[in-house]
């Protein structure tokens, strides 16, 4: 439900180039058992894409395709303040590299900060049915760098470490699980604001929806989980607050997962496979996705 609702609402200049793959993925909670508890981890995300830059674009510099690979650490966790507000923070560490044109960044992302309001929540229930729900909003500050240079010319905004812009967010998530048997479903909407280049990057809708298994066994739990994910970016706008042609897009992810959990600790790894995009106009595809995580709860 979550999802379908927000599949309904509502990449400038790389070497003289306006395309190039995008480094500004989305954020997930993903399915957190242990729900009433804090938690900090580290997760692992890796992110790959192919780039054709048109002839008119490049001015007799640079290559017609390039191929972008992006690797962020980040530091995340939740404190639960009281029975109904939960509050999250994620501090990212971007390393990303561009063929063809030598470009290679590396450095602190743009810090984030989300507080949740459980509306339902029957995870303690002896019934086997039991739901969450929770709704909420964050902020980003903008403490990545974002006017990198190279060979004196400013970096494309997708390959800058950070937006260097304040940043809002609305969120929403679901858990429903009969038995052993769950669905989860999660959905944000980002709305991003002009940095100090005048440069605003579309608003973005992010969702997810997983069906999982939960099995217990004396020492170890293990959850394997599939489903889909959705990417929408408006499109980005200049100083002068004009629309930017190939910027924007849609890209559809197949995934499959398995998280374990031993005590209080969890790990787990993920995969994710396009199925349909259009990015950018149709100039960046994006390849398989893979992240990896190790939680602890306290």
């Amino acid at each position: 439900m979550l999802l379908a609702a927000a599949c309904w609402l509502s990449w400038q200049s790389a070497l003289a180039c306006d395309v190039c793959g995008c480094s500004i993925g989305g954020q997930y909670m993903g399915i957190l058992p242990q729900f009433n508890s804090h938690m900090a981890g580290l997760r692992y995300q890796y992110r790959s894409f192919v780039t054709n830059h048109p002839a008119s674009l490049l001015e007799n510099h640079g290559p017609e395709r390039s191929e972008e690979y992006f690797h962020t650490a980040e530091l995340w966790g939740r404190a639960q303040l009281s029975k109904r507000w939960q509050v999250f923070f994620f501090a990212p560490y971007h390393v990303f590299r561009q063929s063809g044109f030598g470009t290679n960044v590396s450095g602190i992302g743009d810090l984030q900060l989300a507080a949740s309001y459980i509306l339902l929540n029957t995870a303690d229930s002896v019934r086997p049915l039991k739901q969450t729900l929770l709704i909420g909003g964050g902020i980003k500050a903008p403490t990545g760098r974002y006017q990198q240079l190279q060979d004196n010319e400013r970096l494309n905004p997708n390959l800058q470490a950070g937006t260097g812009s304040w940043d809002f967010q609305l969120n929403a998530s679901y858990t429903l699980r009969y038995g052993k048997v769950g669905f989860n479903s999660e959905a944000t909407l980002r709305l991003n604001t002009a940095n100090a280049n005048a440069y605003r990057f579309g608003n973005r809708i992010n969702a997810a929806a997983k069906v999982f298994y939960w099995q217990q066994g004396r020492r170890l739990g293990w959850l394997p989980y599939a489903g889909c994910t959705v990417e929408l970016a408006g499109v980005d706008t200049d100083g002068a607050g004009e629309r930017l042609s190939l910027t924007g897009g849609q890209l559809w992810l197949g995934e499959a997962g398995v998280d374990l959990y031993y005590h209080r600790f969890s790990i787990g790894a993920a995969i994710q496979v396009p199925v349909f995009q259009d990015l950018a106009g149709g100039l960046v595809d994006s390849g398989n996705r893979i992240s990896a995580r190790l939680s602890v709860f306290f």
